[in-house]
């Protein structure tokens, strides 16, 4: 399922989770969809 925003075309960005012991894995920031 794609979350994409038919008006601003906003995708899922993707970053990292950051711990206290600067361990990094994979996340996604998915578009804040509220209509």
């Amino acid at each position: 399922m794609g979350a994409q925003c038919d008006l601003l075309g906003t995708k899922p960005q993707f970053g990292h989770n950051v711990s206290h012991s600067n361990r990094r894995t994979k996340r996604r920031f998915e578009p804040n969809l509220q209509r």
